[in-house]
């Protein structure tokens, strides 16, 4: 057949443009991992241990100063301002993404952090005008619903089962802090579970993705 030999040639050059340029998804993809874990798993460190103070103080009866609360609150919020700092210079290089799948991922929890911001912004607003910090309680409610809206479209991505378990978990984690109000303790003992379980676990195994796709 006329061109047949021509067809089956294999253009080395191309070969080898076509097989970088799949390393450098990989690549990029197990970088985005890593990132996205140290943040989420920080995060979910940092608040967790703010949240099991209030838990401490409310439900044992081991003398917690009031303090205490504020310096959990200020050390959670400036940590994760830090680590975030931190992750973010030293990615400053690489945050072009060039995978389809990266960049869903991105835009995922991106969006999810931005409908966060707007969240706290009008909760706070409430809570300040009626002047019921119960409006406030009901903000990270609403954040879990959003946690579990992010994973659900991860794991669509990804195609990981434990990430539709996290996505799971959380609107759990929403409807149990939700319905356990006005209890203030049954409240943070959801909250805390939640940030070690639906936080800081699966922050630590897409640390370990990272190291893997590496």
């Amino acid at each position: 057949m006329i061109g047949t030999s021509e067809t089956l040639q294999v253009n080395p050059g191309a070969a080898a443009e076509d097989l970088a340029f799949l390393r450098s998804v990989l690549h990029e993809r197990a970088k985005l991992w890593r990132r996205g874990g140290i943040l989420y798993a920080a995060a979910g460190l940092l608040y967790g241990v703010e949240t099991l103070v209030g838990v401490v103080d409310l439900l044992t009866p081991i003398p917690v100063p009031s303090i205490a609360n504020v310096i959990a609150a200020v050390v959670a919020s400036g940590g994760f301002v830090v680590v975030m700092i931190y992750v973010l210079v030293k990615g400053r290089r690489e945050m072009k993404q060039k995978g389809v799948a990266s960049r869903a991922i991105n835009a995922a929890f991106a969006g999810i952090g931005a409908a966060n911001a707007v969240a706290a912004i009008v909760f706070a607003v409430a809570a300040i005008r009626a002047q019921d910090m119960m409006l406030w309680l009901l903000f990270p409610v609403v954040a879990a619903a959003f946690q579990g809206a992010a994973w659900f479209a991860v794991a669509g991505v990804a195609r990981r089962m434990w990430m539709r378990l996290v996505s799971l978990g959380w609107f759990a984690a929403a409807l149990g802090a939700g319905l356990s109000l006005p209890s203030i303790a049954s409240y943070l003992v959801v909250l805390t579970i939640a940030l070690f379980a639906l936080m800081v676990a699966p922050g630590l195994a897409m640390m370990r993705m990272g190291e893997d796709e590496a």
